[in-house]
């Protein structure tokens, strides 16, 4: 699989006025799915039914 240059700058552009939802939404799925990779980030998270930011 070979990544568009074009199309990840253009989806970066679409996900930055949204970042922290973003960011929050990936964190949630990725520790609801992985809890086993939690350790990973040490960060002190806090974790709703909406995802996960870092305090």
């Amino acid at each position: 699989m070979s990544l568009n240059p074009r199309l990840v700058k253009e989806s970066f552009s679409v996900i930055e006025p949204v970042a922290d939802r973003a960011a929050a939404y990936f964190y949630g799925r990725l520790f609801a799915e992985n809890p086993h990779l939690r350790g990973m980030f040490p960060l002190p998270w806090t974790c709703s039914a909406t995802g996960c930011s870092a305090r």
